[in-house]
């Protein structure tokens, strides 16, 4: 199959690319000739020119995260009770003295709470122009009605007192807002990433964050329920797909031994991306001046299209050789390097083919190799792993950031706490990947994430500090995987399809976050069922993660045939 692949690319070089004076088989090895590995080994797989283009990727990562779940808290539950009209006063406060003689007490996580959605009814309105005491009980009926206003405790404002979504009838609407984001993500990343491999990661990257920006601000100013909807689920779409490009992208500057370390800076600082929204939302109380704030981070993004570049390794690909020269000198030059006689051979202007032969048949060249992706047994069974494994990754991870807020305490504190988990957590999986590598790392923590979830189910409620550190060991294992999954997932498939496979693969896995925005619902009617879902579904992805190929220490490959030739015993059986 592979000989026929070549075949086929050798004749369509030949008659469609080749230009005048160059035979085709000059013009395929010319394209292969240039080995940026081996040109980044004297350039210097992280010197100064990374550095300082990370500073960019790291602000990118910390943006994207900050706004990546700010529906936790724009779209989050209050506790509130039922507007009692002959007894609340403006001042009264949530749960005055006679509230027990107006609403029906209930008994939630070992807390006497008033009734959310009804009310006594109201006894006799002369007794009550009779009576000047404050709210008595016989004031009251024993019989309850539902009431259709609300008070709400503390200063914390969300689109649930904006609009009065409150109880089960309208409940729903809450929820819905992290499945459109999820939704409008899944849909986002696959477009995002032919357009990233088609046109570029710099000029995708940069137009989707400027205007999920904007769109992101408009939010802020919605008027209605629907308005609000809408322009989460548009601004997610535009913009959400930038994260893997963003990872592609710095993944694809840097040499083999850094790849690892390049990964982890970016989803550090992705943690305290996450983190932040906690803060923030803890300082600022009001949904909309919370929204206002996250995205203004976004203005400074267009200040990049004069700092960063194009990814080399994909201005070689596509055969715009000039451009990756350019560059390719620039870091030379900040990095202080003087390239090699044989390296500056090989850039040698006179060798290389007009970049507009090339530029035509791009299309079809990403599709030939799509195609070729789905006539190999052995990528595409990969690549049908590789979805599951993101999907399990994302319907763990976010499942228990955002049930997080419903641990007993302080829901900032456990949201802040969740999040900053992170941190030794990628940091783990830097140095597991270093050392025991890729697949057995993203095995291991899934198992591990597993078990520390079945276990939660074990610890009675009265024991909130144990269940607090089961609940934080779950998360430190699962951003273990789900770092390493990242990096993983841009290296094991070429770099003609890199983008658009690990949008794939992205994609698909924002069906477990879709189904991780409902757990908080499944909860509320059988509080061990989403540690069960949780734990059941990482222990099955962390024995399937065993059939990956191994790629630590590999080149990335820039074609099908040296993807191929990563593959792992277990993928040949």
């Amino acid at each position: 199959m592979l000989e026929k692949f070549t075949q086929a690319v050798r004749q369509v070089i030949t008659v469609k690319l080749a230009p005048r004076g160059h035979t085709g088989e000059s013009f395929l090895l010319r394209i292969m000739a240039i080995d940026y590995d081996v040109i980044l080994q004297e350039l210097g797989q992280f010197g100064t020119y990374q550095k300082y283009i990370y500073i960019l990727f790291g602000y990118m990562g910390f943006v994207l995260s900050l706004n990546a779940m700010s529906y936790v808290f724009t779209a989050g539950d209050l506790r509130y009770r039922c507007h009692i009209e002959e007894c609340d006063k403006p001042g009264t406060e949530f749960q005055p003295a006679w509230l027990k003689n107006a609403v029906p007490m209930e008994y939630q996580k070992e807390e006497v709470v008033p009734s959310r959605c009804y009310r006594y009814q109201q006894a006799n309105s002369t007794l009550m122009e009779h009576d000047n005491s404050s709210c008595p009980s016989a004031w009251f009926l024993n019989s309850t009605e539902r009431c259709y206003h609300w008070v709400y405790e503390g200063p914390e404002e969300t689109i649930l007192s904006e609009w009065d979504l409150a109880c089960d009838e309208v409940g729903w609407r809450l929820s819905l807002v992290g499945t459109v984001h999820a939704i409008a993500y899944l849909l986002s990343v696959p477009i995002v990433g032919y357009i990233s491999d088609r046109f570029g990661r710099r000029n995708a990257l940069l137009v989707t964050l400027i205007l999920s920006t904007v769109v992101g601000v408009a939010r802020s100013f919605a008027q209605s329920y629907v308005q609000f909807i809408i322009l989460e689920g548009l601004s997610v779409l535009i913009g959400s797909g930038a994260y893997a490009t963003t990872f592609i992208l710095a993944l694809e500057m840097v040499g083999a031994d850094k790849r690892v370390m390049g990964g982890t800076i970016i989803h550090l600082m992705d943690a305290l991306g996450f983190a932040s929204l906690g803060v923030l939302a803890w300082l600022i109380p009001n949904w909309r001046t919370l929204i206002q704030v996250m995205h203004i981070t976004g203005i400074f993004f267009v200040a990049y299209f004069w700092f960063l570049p194009e990814s080399v390794r994909w201005l070689l690909v596509k055969g715009r050789f000039q451009e990756a020269k350019e560059i390719i000198f620039e870091i030379a030059r900040i990095n202080k390097v003087n390239l090699s006689e044989a390296t500056l051979n090989e850039l040698d202007d006179s060798k290389f083919i007009p970049v507009k032969n090339i530029a035509d048949d791009d299309e079809e060249t990403l599709l030939g190799s799509l195609r070729e992706v789905f006539r190999s047994r052995i990528l595409l069974l990969r690549l049908l792993n590789c979805c599951f494994c993101w999907a399990t990754n994302t319907f763990v991870y976010y499942g228990l950031a955002l049930n997080s807020v419903y641990l007993g305490g302080n829901k900032y504190v456990n949201y802040i706490l969740t999040t900053l988990i992170d941190l030794p957590g990628f940091t783990l999986s830097y140095v597991a990947m270093n050392t025991i590598g890729r697949k057995r790392t993203i095995a291991a923590s899934l198992v591990a994430a597993g078990l520390a979830c079945l276990a939660f189910i074990c610890v009675p409620p009265d024991m909130p500090g144990f269940i607090l550190t089961l609940f934080l060991l779950g998360k430190l294992a699962i951003s273990v995987s789900f770092s390493t999954l990242y990096a993983f997932t841009a290296e094991i498939f070429p770099t003609s399809i890199r983008n658009s496979l690990l949008g794939t693969c992205s994609m698909v896995g924002r069906i477990g976050t879709i189904l991780a925005t409902q757990t908080p619902s499944l909860g509320r009617y059988m509080g061990a069922l989403p540690p069960i879902l949780f734990g059941t579904v990482s222990i099955i992805g962390g024995v399937l993660a065993l059939y990956f190929p191994e790629t630590k220490g590999t080149k990335l490959p820039d074609s099908v045939k040296a993807s191929m030739e990563l593959s792992s015993n277990c993928e040949h059986h």
